[in-house]
C-alpha cells in the first residue's frame, strides 16, 4: 500500500505542467478552439489525460488558438515552461492590413509574455487585449480600405510579388485540391506548391492581390483547422532592389506534393525551408 502511494506521487512529479495548462485552458475558453500539432497530444488533452507524457521529453509543444474569427495565435511552450519568452507566440489578424498596427499589437502582447510565466495567466490577457483593440483596428482598417481603394488597383500593387504560407490540419479531400490548383493555375497567377496528408501545407508566391484573394476563398471553406504561418511581402523589392531586371519567383509553377520530404528537400534546395522548420519545430 505505501509503495503504491509513493509510486502514485513520484507520478505525479513527473506530469508535465503543459499538459495540465492546457487542458484547464480547453475547460475555460472552449470558444478559442485550442488545437495541438500533435494528434496524440490533443487525445490526451479532450480527455483531460493529466497523466499523459509526451513523446519526446525535449521537444516543444506547439498549439494554435483563435481567439474570434479575425485574431489566431501560435504558442510554442519548451521544455522550460512555464518560461515564456517574446519569441514563443505568434500571432496573426485578419483585419488590420497597417504593419504599424501590427506591430503595437505584437508588442504590446509581447509585454504581457514577459509580465507573465504561465498559459493560464496570459491567454485571458490577450482576449482582454484583443476585445480592447480590435474595434480601433477595424475601423482604421475600414477608413484605410475606403481612401485607398483606387490606390490598392494600381499597377504597383499589381506588380508586388508576396509569398503565403499556410498551413491546415489535413489537406485529403480531392475537390479542396482540385479547386485549389484552379485556382493557383487558371484563376489567379500564382505559383508554389501544395502538400497533401496530414497536416497539409500550402505556399504561394506571385501578385499581392492574386495572393489575397486566394487566401480569403479557400478560408471561407469547410477546414477542421486552417492557419496563416507567414507572409513574405514584396520579394521583389528586397531580393532585387539593386537590379532592373524582371522579377524572378522561388517556384516556377503550382505543384501538389504527397511525399512530405520531397516538400522539405525541395525548400532546402530552394534556400526556402526555415519557415516551416520553425512553424512544425524540426
Amino acid at each position: 500500500m505505501e509503495q503504491q502511494r509513493e509510486n502514485e506521487e513520484d507520478e505525479e512529479d513527473t506530469d508535465d505542467p503543459r499538459i495540465a495548462e492546457l487542458i484547464l485552458i480547453k475547460s475555460m475558453y472552449p470558444e478559442l478552439r485550442l488545437q495541438c500539432l500533435d494528434d496524440q497530444l490533443q487525445r490526451a488533452i479532450d480527455e483531460q489525460n493529466f497523466h499523459y507524457h509526451h513523446f519526446d521529453d525535449v521537444s516543444s509543444i506547439t498549439v494554435l488558438f483563435n481567439v474570434d474569427e479575425s485574431l489566431e495565435c501560435r504558442l510554442t511552450m519548451s521544455v522550460d515552461y512555464p518560461s515564456l519568452d517574446s519569441n514563443c507566440l505568434q500571432i496573426f489578424c485578419h483585419i488590420i492590413s497597417n504593419k504599424n498596427q501590427q506591430k503595437q499589437l505584437n508588442e504590446r502582447v509581447e509585454n504581457e509574455l514577459i509580465e507573465r510565466n504561465s498559459l493560464i495567466q496570459v491567454v485571458p490577457k490577450i482576449i482582454e487585449l484583443w476585445n480592447e483593440m480590435k474595434s480601433s483596428f477595424s475601423s482604421d482598417s475600414k477608413s484605410k480600405s475606403n481612401n485607398v481603394n483606387i490606390e490598392k488597383q494600381s499597377d504597383s500593387h499589381s506588380n508586388q510579388i508576396d509569398r503565403y504560407w499556410i498551413y491546415s490540419h489535413h489537406i485529403y479531400s480531392k475537390i479542396k485540391r482540385k479547386s485549389i490548383i484552379d485556382l493557383c493555375r487558371h484563376q489567379y497567377h500564382l505559383n508554389g506548391f501544395m502538400l497533401i496528408g496530414k497536416p497539409g501545407l500550402i505556399c504561394i508566391e506571385g501578385p499581392g492581390d492574386d495572393c489575397q484573394k486566394f487566401w480569403q476563398t479557400i478560408r471561407s471553406w469547410n477546414w477542421q483547422r486552417i492557419t496563416m504561418i507567414d507572409i513574405e511581402e514584396n520579394l521583389n523589392n528586397s531580393q532585387h532592389s539593386q537590379s532592373n531586371q524582371s522579377t524572378t519567383t522561388t517556384f516556377e509553377s503550382f505543384v501538389e506534393y504527397i511525399d512530405r520530404s520531397a516538400v522539405f528537400q525541395m525548400l532546402a534546395a530552394k534556400n526556402s525551408d526555415k519557415i516551416i522548420k520553425n512553424y512544425l519545430g524540426i
